[in-house]
């Protein structure tokens, strides 16, 4: 139960950090596109 257990944290844990890095790389994208709209970032 123990091995089930641990795998499934390991999978959820994994599955966070994706969806992280997937937030990150829509943030960076979208301050691309607002830099390339208004040639500046503030």
């Amino acid at each position: 139960m123990m091995m089930s257990i641990g795998s499934y944290e390991s999978v959820m844990r994994n599955s966070r950090d994706a969806q992280r890095q997937n937030d990150l790389n829509k943030i960076r994208a979208a301050l691309e596109q607002y830099y390339v709209d208004h040639d500046t970032f503030l």
